[in-house]
């Protein structure tokens, strides 16, 4: 989906049929080039998922292929087309048994931006809150005002600005 006219070019180009194999190369030959690619970049640090780097074959790569597409498709029958599986069983064992359904928490969902942003504005409310206990920072509610210093503070973006 994401590249298929890169991939029409490449049928076109080199004139192939339909029974004629996109790539020319056998299994073990791509693995041993992924072994040694994946080192080279990666070298022999354990992985998440507590394999080490340099062993990476093929089968990672449609491993990771069916992890990421699991969530995506609306029906099992369009997982199954583009993972090219005859049966449901697959999508039970990427989901249930690998563990990938629910296990998912919030903070796995926020990015790196998120968090950063998150992190700041709770030092914010940190000091806001330390301002206020001190009695640098006052509320007037009748007036429905913060007060700093017997200045007005009138936005939320001010308070921001003063704690920075």
């Amino acid at each position: 989906m994401h590249c298929s006219q890169l991939l029409k070019n490449y049928v076109k180009q080199n004139k192939l049929k339909d029974s004629d194999l996109l790539i020319q190369i056998n299994q073990p030959a791509f693995n041993k080039y992924l072994r040694t690619l994946s080192k080279k970049l990666f070298g022999t640090k354990k992985t998440k998922a507590r394999g080490t780097y340099d062993k990476l074959k093929l089968y990672d790569i449609r491993h990771i292929a069916s992890i990421f597409w699991l969530d995506k498709y609306k029906t099992n029958k369009d997982l199954m087309y583009r993972m090219g599986w005859s049966k449901e069983d697959k999508i039970f064992y990427y989901s249930e048994f690998l563990g990938r359904r629910d296990k998912i928490d919030d903070e796995d969902m926020l990015t790196k931006e998120d968090k950063s942003r998150y992190e700041l504005e709770i030092n914010n409310l940190k000091k806001l809150f330390l301002k206020f206990a001190k009695g640098e920072i006052v509320y007037d509610t009748g007036k429905d005002k913060f007060y700093e210093d017997k200045k007005v503070l009138d936005s939320p973006t001010e308070l921001k600005i003063t704690l920075n």
